[in-house]
């Protein structure tokens, strides 16, 4: 994952902002132009989400899948464990 810095140019994970825009605007975010705040903020925003949906796993249900027809349950007085070892 690479972010950006408010000026464009590529930077650290853990940077806002780059060498050369840390040099023009300083370190304390308190002094910076609004634009740039808003951008870092925005950067911020798309890396969590990034973050957030890094572990995602795609899940398919075996009957939302299309041609596949439902087996009608034939053993009602087994237990749900018993059937699920009977169909592997």
């Amino acid at each position: 994952m690479i972010r950006h810095c408010a000026c464009g140019n590529p930077i650290r994970l853990r940077d806002s902002i780059c060498k050369k825009c840390r040099i023009e605007y300083g370190s304390d975010p308190s002094g910076w132009p609004e634009w740039v705040t808003y951008l870092v903020q925005q950067e911020q925003r798309e890396v969590d989400r990034k973050r957030l949906h890094d572990f995602d796993l795609p899940f398919i249900d075996e009957q939302m899948l299309p041609n596949t027809k439902i087996r009608p349950t034939e053993n009602f007085d087994k237990e749900p464990d018993e059937l699920v070892w009977e169909r592997q």
